[in-house]
Protein backbone atom coordinates (compact mmCIF):
# COMPACT_ATOMS: atom_id res chain seq x y z
CA UNK A 1 0.00 0.00 0.00
CA UNK A 2 1.25 3.33 -0.86
CA UNK A 3 1.73 5.96 1.99
CA UNK A 4 4.45 8.41 0.57
CA UNK A 5 4.38 9.94 -3.19
CA UNK A 6 7.20 12.36 -4.17
CA UNK A 7 6.90 13.75 -7.80
CA UNK A 8 9.70 15.84 -9.50
CA UNK A 9 9.49 18.34 -11.89
CA UNK A 10 12.28 18.36 -14.14
CA UNK A 11 13.88 21.40 -15.70
CA UNK A 12 17.64 22.39 -16.27
CA UNK A 13 19.82 21.18 -13.67
CA UNK A 14 22.68 23.92 -14.89
CA UNK A 15 21.30 27.22 -15.44
CA UNK A 16 24.25 29.10 -14.85
CA UNK A 17 25.36 27.25 -18.24
CA UNK A 18 22.14 26.73 -20.22
CA UNK A 19 21.59 27.15 -23.26
CA UNK A 20 19.64 29.78 -23.16
CA UNK A 21 16.23 27.75 -23.28
CA UNK A 22 15.07 28.62 -19.44
CA UNK A 23 17.17 31.22 -18.12
CA UNK A 24 15.38 31.93 -15.22
CA UNK A 25 12.15 31.41 -16.43
CA UNK A 26 9.79 28.57 -14.98
CA UNK A 27 6.38 28.70 -13.26
CA UNK A 28 4.50 26.41 -10.16
CA UNK A 29 4.29 22.69 -11.08
CA UNK A 30 0.65 22.91 -11.47
CA UNK A 31 0.36 19.86 -13.34
CA UNK A 32 2.10 18.03 -10.48
CA UNK A 33 -0.31 20.27 -7.89
CA UNK A 34 -3.89 18.73 -9.78
CA UNK A 35 -2.68 14.95 -10.11
CA UNK A 36 -1.61 15.34 -6.21
CA UNK A 37 -4.92 16.81 -5.40
CA UNK A 38 -7.09 14.23 -7.35
CA UNK A 39 -5.39 11.45 -5.22
CA UNK A 40 -5.68 12.53 -2.14
CA UNK A 41 -9.31 13.59 -2.82
CA UNK A 42 -9.89 9.87 -2.72
CA UNK A 43 -6.99 8.81 -0.92
CA UNK A 44 -6.36 11.13 2.07
CA UNK A 45 -3.92 9.50 3.99
CA UNK A 46 -1.13 9.56 1.55
CA UNK A 47 1.65 11.73 1.66
CA UNK A 48 2.54 13.95 -1.19
CA UNK A 49 5.87 16.31 -1.83
CA UNK A 50 6.82 18.18 -4.53
CA UNK A 51 10.33 18.81 -5.65
CA UNK A 52 11.29 21.18 -8.54
CA UNK A 53 14.00 21.69 -9.68
CA UNK A 54 13.77 24.96 -10.41
CA UNK A 55 13.64 26.24 -7.08
CA UNK A 56 16.58 24.47 -6.07
CA UNK A 57 20.36 26.23 -6.40
CA UNK A 58 21.83 22.32 -5.69
CA UNK A 59 18.89 20.29 -7.46
CA UNK A 60 20.93 16.88 -7.57
CA UNK A 61 22.40 17.50 -3.99
CA UNK A 62 19.24 18.33 -2.55
CA UNK A 63 17.10 15.15 -4.49
CA UNK A 64 19.78 12.72 -3.03
CA UNK A 65 18.66 14.35 0.24
CA UNK A 66 14.93 14.42 0.33
CA UNK A 67 15.21 10.67 -1.62
CA UNK A 68 16.95 9.47 1.54
CA UNK A 69 15.09 11.52 4.26
CA UNK A 70 11.41 10.96 2.70
CA UNK A 71 11.82 7.59 1.14
CA UNK A 72 8.99 7.60 -1.00
CA UNK A 73 6.54 4.25 -1.92
CA UNK A 74 6.77 5.68 -5.38
CA UNK A 75 8.44 8.69 -7.58
CA UNK A 76 6.73 10.41 -10.66
CA UNK A 77 8.69 12.34 -12.69
CA UNK A 78 7.35 15.04 -15.51
CA UNK A 79 9.18 17.40 -18.02
CA UNK A 80 9.14 19.14 -21.34
CA UNK A 81 10.99 17.93 -24.55
CA UNK A 82 13.85 20.98 -24.16
CA UNK A 83 15.00 19.55 -20.72
CA UNK A 84 14.97 15.58 -21.66
CA UNK A 85 18.26 15.09 -21.07
CA UNK A 86 17.63 16.30 -17.79
CA UNK A 87 14.70 14.08 -17.22
CA UNK A 88 17.10 10.96 -18.15
CA UNK A 89 20.05 12.18 -15.90
CA UNK A 90 17.13 12.59 -12.81
CA UNK A 91 15.59 8.98 -13.60
CA UNK A 92 19.24 6.99 -13.83
CA UNK A 93 19.73 8.68 -10.29
CA UNK A 94 16.82 7.72 -9.09
CA UNK A 95 17.30 4.30 -10.22
CA UNK A 96 20.69 4.25 -8.65
CA UNK A 97 19.29 5.50 -5.02
CA UNK A 98 15.84 3.17 -4.63
CA UNK A 99 16.67 0.71 -7.39
CA UNK A 100 13.38 -1.05 -5.39
CA UNK A 101 11.22 1.88 -6.37
CA UNK A 102 8.66 2.49 -9.51
CA UNK A 103 8.81 5.48 -11.11
CA UNK A 104 6.05 6.77 -13.29
CA UNK A 105 6.00 9.30 -15.79
CA UNK A 106 3.92 11.96 -17.54
CA UNK A 107 3.56 15.45 -18.58
CA UNK A 108 4.47 16.34 -22.68
CA UNK A 109 8.09 14.59 -23.07
CA UNK A 110 6.74 11.20 -21.59
CA UNK A 111 3.92 11.29 -23.33
CA UNK A 112 5.48 11.99 -26.74
CA UNK A 113 8.50 9.95 -26.53
CA UNK A 114 7.65 6.82 -24.32
CA UNK A 115 9.04 4.63 -26.44
CA UNK A 116 12.64 5.95 -25.90
CA UNK A 117 12.06 6.34 -22.49
CA UNK A 118 10.81 2.66 -21.95
CA UNK A 119 13.05 0.87 -23.90
CA UNK A 120 15.81 2.72 -21.84
CA UNK A 121 14.86 1.17 -18.46
CA UNK A 122 14.38 4.90 -17.31
CA UNK A 123 10.94 4.51 -15.90
CA UNK A 124 8.47 1.74 -15.35
CA UNK A 125 5.42 3.19 -16.65
CA UNK A 126 4.54 6.42 -18.54
CA UNK A 127 1.40 8.31 -17.93
CA UNK A 128 0.35 9.55 -21.43
CA UNK A 129 -1.74 13.30 -21.85
CA UNK A 130 -4.07 14.19 -18.56
CA UNK A 131 -3.61 12.12 -16.06
CA UNK A 132 -6.23 13.00 -12.97
CA UNK A 133 -8.18 10.15 -13.55
CA UNK A 134 -5.36 7.95 -14.40
CA UNK A 135 -3.08 8.68 -11.42
CA UNK A 136 -6.31 7.69 -9.20
CA UNK A 137 -6.90 4.45 -11.19
CA UNK A 138 -2.86 4.11 -10.05
CA UNK A 139 -3.35 4.46 -6.76
CA UNK A 140 -6.83 2.00 -6.30
CA UNK A 141 -3.92 -0.71 -7.96
CA UNK A 142 -1.25 -0.42 -5.20
CA UNK A 143 -3.70 -0.39 -2.61
CA UNK A 144 -4.65 -3.95 -3.03
CA UNK A 145 -1.52 -5.02 -5.43
CA UNK A 146 2.14 -4.36 -4.93
CA UNK A 147 2.82 -4.83 -8.27
CA UNK A 148 2.88 -2.64 -11.40
CA UNK A 149 -0.16 -2.51 -13.92
CA UNK A 150 0.31 -3.78 -16.82
CA UNK A 151 -3.48 -2.73 -18.46
CA UNK A 152 -4.48 1.03 -16.56
CA UNK A 153 -5.84 3.16 -19.68
CA UNK A 154 -4.03 5.92 -20.50
CA UNK A 155 -0.43 4.10 -19.65
CA UNK A 156 2.12 2.77 -21.54
CA UNK A 157 4.70 -0.18 -19.97
CA UNK A 158 7.35 -2.01 -21.29
CA UNK A 159 6.51 -5.97 -20.86
CA UNK A 160 8.14 -8.81 -22.52
CA UNK A 161 10.91 -6.46 -24.80
CA UNK A 162 7.67 -4.68 -26.25
CA UNK A 163 5.94 -1.66 -25.60
CA UNK A 164 2.74 -2.01 -24.77
CA UNK A 165 0.53 1.38 -25.26
CA UNK A 166 -2.64 0.77 -23.63
CA UNK A 167 -6.60 1.71 -24.10
CA UNK A 168 -6.86 5.24 -25.04
CA UNK A 169 -8.76 7.11 -21.57
CA UNK A 170 -10.95 9.39 -22.26
CA UNK A 171 -10.66 12.62 -21.26
CA UNK A 172 -12.50 13.99 -18.46
CA UNK A 173 -15.75 15.34 -19.54
CA UNK A 174 -16.62 17.46 -16.30
CA UNK A 175 -13.85 19.43 -15.51
CA UNK A 176 -15.42 21.27 -12.63
CA UNK A 177 -15.31 17.54 -10.66
CA UNK A 178 -11.12 18.07 -11.16
CA UNK A 179 -10.31 18.89 -7.09
CA UNK A 180 -8.58 22.28 -7.21
CA UNK A 181 -4.48 22.42 -7.42
CA UNK A 182 -2.88 21.80 -3.83
CA UNK A 183 -0.95 24.78 -3.36
CA UNK A 184 0.00 23.61 0.23
CA UNK A 185 2.57 21.41 -1.60
CA UNK A 186 4.59 24.43 -2.84
CA UNK A 187 6.78 27.31 -1.24
CA UNK A 188 5.16 30.11 -3.40
CA UNK A 189 7.94 32.37 -2.12
CA UNK A 190 10.48 30.44 -4.21
CA UNK A 191 8.66 31.39 -7.60
CA UNK A 192 8.70 35.44 -6.65
CA UNK A 193 12.38 36.07 -8.04
CA UNK A 194 11.53 33.34 -11.13
CA UNK A 195 10.30 34.74 -14.69
CA UNK A 196 6.73 33.78 -15.75
CA UNK A 197 4.90 34.71 -18.63
CA UNK A 198 4.17 38.14 -17.12
CA UNK A 199 7.35 39.12 -16.05
CA UNK A 200 5.56 40.10 -12.91
CA UNK A 201 7.22 39.86 -9.22
CA UNK A 202 4.66 39.17 -7.07
CA UNK A 203 2.79 36.07 -5.20
CA UNK A 204 0.01 34.59 -8.05
CA UNK A 205 -2.22 31.94 -8.83
CA UNK A 206 -2.29 30.13 -11.93
CA UNK A 207 -5.90 29.44 -13.22
CA UNK A 208 -7.28 26.85 -16.32
CA UNK A 209 -10.42 27.93 -16.92
CA UNK A 210 -11.08 25.43 -19.77
CA UNK A 211 -8.75 22.55 -21.06
CA UNK A 212 -8.36 21.79 -24.91
CA UNK A 213 -8.83 24.05 -28.42
CA UNK A 214 -11.17 23.29 -31.12
CA UNK A 215 -8.30 24.98 -33.72
CA UNK A 216 -6.27 22.53 -35.97
CA UNK A 217 -2.87 23.95 -36.05
CA UNK A 218 -0.24 21.95 -37.11
CA UNK A 219 2.34 22.77 -35.05
CA UNK A 220 0.91 22.51 -31.83
CA UNK A 221 0.03 20.08 -28.79
CA UNK A 222 -2.85 18.34 -28.62
CA UNK A 223 -2.32 17.32 -25.12
CA UNK A 224 -5.76 18.46 -23.84
CA UNK A 225 -7.78 17.47 -26.94
CA UNK A 226 -9.14 19.38 -29.82
CA UNK A 227 -12.23 20.63 -28.28
CA UNK A 228 -13.10 22.71 -25.76
CA UNK A 229 -14.14 21.92 -22.16
CA UNK A 230 -15.08 24.65 -19.96
CA UNK A 231 -15.28 24.79 -15.96
CA UNK A 232 -18.27 26.71 -15.09
CA UNK A 233 -18.14 30.62 -13.89
CA UNK A 234 -18.68 29.40 -10.26
CA UNK A 235 -16.25 27.00 -10.30
CA UNK A 236 -13.56 29.55 -11.18
CA UNK A 237 -14.49 31.81 -9.18
CA UNK A 238 -14.59 29.22 -6.41
CA UNK A 239 -10.89 28.61 -7.06
CA UNK A 240 -10.13 32.05 -6.95
CA UNK A 241 -11.83 33.21 -3.59
CA UNK A 242 -10.06 30.46 -1.62
CA UNK A 243 -6.64 32.08 -3.38
CA UNK A 244 -7.70 35.27 -2.42
CA UNK A 245 -8.84 34.64 1.02
CA UNK A 246 -6.36 31.64 2.15
CA UNK A 247 -2.98 32.28 0.15
CA UNK A 248 -3.47 36.27 -0.09
CA UNK A 249 -3.71 36.31 -3.54
CA UNK A 250 -4.30 39.64 -5.72
CA UNK A 251 -2.55 38.30 -9.58
CA UNK A 252 -3.59 35.60 -11.35
CA UNK A 253 -2.86 34.16 -14.59
CA UNK A 254 -5.20 32.21 -16.63
CA UNK A 255 -2.85 29.31 -18.88
CA UNK A 256 -6.16 28.56 -21.09
CA UNK A 257 -4.84 27.84 -24.83
CA UNK A 258 -7.80 29.82 -26.05
CA UNK A 259 -9.62 31.63 -23.11
CA UNK A 260 -11.70 33.31 -25.15
CA UNK A 261 -13.70 30.88 -26.77
CA UNK A 262 -16.13 30.40 -27.38
CA UNK A 263 -16.22 34.52 -26.82
CA UNK A 264 -20.05 34.52 -24.40
CA UNK A 265 -18.87 31.94 -22.30
CA UNK A 266 -15.51 33.56 -21.56
CA UNK A 267 -17.92 36.89 -21.31
CA UNK A 268 -20.07 35.28 -18.42
CA UNK A 269 -16.69 34.32 -16.61
CA UNK A 270 -15.24 37.85 -16.55
CA UNK A 271 -18.66 39.02 -16.02
CA UNK A 272 -18.68 37.08 -12.14
CA UNK A 273 -15.24 37.79 -11.97
CA UNK A 274 -15.83 41.80 -11.98
CA UNK A 275 -18.92 41.21 -9.56
CA UNK A 276 -16.89 38.78 -7.22
CA UNK A 277 -13.59 40.63 -6.86
CA UNK A 278 -12.28 44.66 -6.27
CA UNK A 279 -8.98 44.50 -5.73
CA UNK A 280 -7.56 41.83 -8.43
CA UNK A 281 -4.90 41.72 -11.37
CA UNK A 282 -5.86 39.15 -14.18
CA UNK A 283 -3.43 38.17 -17.05
CA UNK A 284 -3.45 36.09 -20.51
CA UNK A 285 0.08 35.04 -20.58
CA UNK A 286 -0.45 31.78 -22.91
CA UNK A 287 -3.23 33.35 -25.98
CA UNK A 288 -6.27 35.36 -26.47
CA UNK A 289 -8.29 33.57 -30.09
CA UNK A 290 -7.15 37.82 -31.75
CA UNK A 291 -10.15 36.88 -34.51
CA UNK A 292 -12.60 36.68 -31.44
CA UNK A 293 -12.69 39.73 -29.68
CA UNK A 294 -15.28 42.52 -29.69
CA UNK A 295 -15.60 45.45 -27.87
CA UNK A 296 -17.50 44.38 -24.73
CA UNK A 297 -14.71 41.76 -24.07
CA UNK A 298 -12.07 44.69 -23.84
CA UNK A 299 -14.90 46.37 -21.76
CA UNK A 300 -14.80 43.78 -19.04
CA UNK A 301 -11.31 42.93 -19.22
CA UNK A 302 -11.04 46.16 -17.92
CA UNK A 303 -13.88 45.55 -15.29
CA UNK A 304 -11.68 42.36 -14.02
CA UNK A 305 -8.61 44.53 -13.63
CA UNK A 306 -6.76 42.88 -16.72
CA UNK A 307 -3.24 43.83 -16.91
CA UNK A 308 -1.97 41.87 -19.84
CA UNK A 309 -2.53 39.74 -22.58
CA UNK A 310 -1.00 37.63 -25.17
CA UNK A 311 -2.61 36.70 -28.67
CA UNK A 312 -0.90 34.56 -31.44
CA UNK A 313 -1.04 35.91 -35.52
CA UNK A 314 2.41 33.37 -36.42
CA UNK A 315 1.86 34.37 -40.18
CA UNK A 316 0.16 37.16 -41.92
CA UNK A 317 0.10 35.30 -45.24
CA UNK A 318 -3.68 34.07 -45.83
CA UNK A 319 -2.01 31.09 -47.67
CA UNK A 320 0.10 29.98 -44.41
CA UNK A 321 -2.93 30.66 -42.12
CA UNK A 322 -4.18 27.55 -44.34
CA UNK A 323 -1.46 25.79 -44.81
CA UNK A 324 -0.83 25.63 -40.82
CA UNK A 325 -4.62 25.47 -39.91
CA UNK A 326 -5.12 28.44 -37.80
CA UNK A 327 -6.94 30.19 -40.22
CA UNK A 328 -7.38 33.51 -38.63
CA UNK A 329 -8.83 36.47 -40.10
CA UNK A 330 -6.02 38.59 -40.53
CA UNK A 331 -8.29 41.93 -40.76
CA UNK A 332 -9.93 41.15 -37.65
CA UNK A 333 -7.24 39.92 -36.02
CA UNK A 334 -5.26 43.35 -36.76
CA UNK A 335 -8.49 45.57 -35.90
CA UNK A 336 -8.70 43.46 -32.60
CA UNK A 337 -4.36 43.84 -31.36
CA UNK A 338 -5.07 47.51 -32.13
CA UNK A 339 -7.89 47.88 -30.12
CA UNK A 340 -6.65 45.87 -27.23
CA UNK A 341 -3.00 46.58 -26.88
CA UNK A 342 -4.56 50.44 -26.47
CA UNK A 343 -5.77 49.14 -23.25
CA UNK A 344 -3.54 46.76 -21.82
CA UNK A 345 0.28 45.59 -22.11
CA UNK A 346 0.14 43.46 -25.32
CA UNK A 347 2.36 40.64 -26.41
CA UNK A 348 2.02 39.36 -29.75
CA UNK A 349 3.37 35.87 -31.09
CA UNK A 350 4.76 35.21 -34.31
CA UNK A 351 6.70 32.19 -36.00
CA UNK A 352 8.98 32.60 -39.59
CA UNK A 353 10.54 29.57 -40.98
CA UNK A 354 7.06 27.52 -41.96
CA UNK A 355 7.56 24.97 -44.48
CA UNK A 356 7.63 26.55 -47.96
CA UNK A 357 7.35 29.92 -46.58
CA UNK A 358 8.63 32.43 -48.67
CA UNK A 359 10.75 35.56 -48.28
CA UNK A 360 7.77 37.97 -49.80
CA UNK A 361 5.80 36.33 -46.81
CA UNK A 362 8.34 36.61 -44.10
CA UNK A 363 8.57 40.54 -44.65
CA UNK A 364 4.75 40.55 -45.08
CA UNK A 365 4.05 39.04 -41.16
CA UNK A 366 7.26 41.63 -40.27
CA UNK A 367 5.32 44.46 -41.74
CA UNK A 368 2.22 43.11 -40.13
CA UNK A 369 3.84 43.35 -36.61
CA UNK A 370 5.36 47.21 -37.42
CA UNK A 371 1.84 48.61 -37.79
CA UNK A 372 0.58 47.69 -34.66
CA UNK A 373 1.86 50.64 -32.61
CA UNK A 374 0.71 49.79 -29.08
CA UNK A 375 1.91 46.55 -28.86
CA UNK A 376 4.59 45.92 -26.50
CA UNK A 377 5.75 42.86 -27.01
CA UNK A 378 6.06 41.09 -30.35
CA UNK A 379 7.77 37.63 -30.16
Amino acid sequence: MLQKVLLIDVEELQRDNCNGSNQGFSQYPLGLMYLAAAVKAKFSSVDFKIFHTFTSTNPIEDLVELLHEFNPDIIGLRSLSVFKKDFQSIAILIREICPDKYIIAGGPYPSISYSEILKANLVDLICIGEGEETFQELFSHFQICDELPRDVPGTVVFVDNEVVVNQTRPLIADINSIPFPDYSLIDMERYKNSINQTFIRTKYASIFSTRGCPFQCFYCHKLFGKSIRRRSPENIVEEMKYLFDEKNIRDFLFLDDVFNVPLDKAKKVLSLISKSFDNIHIYFPNGLRADYIDKEFISLLEKCGCVQVTLAIESASSRLQEYIGKRLNLERAFENIDMISRKFITSVMYIVGFPSETLSEVEETISFAEKLKYVTQPV
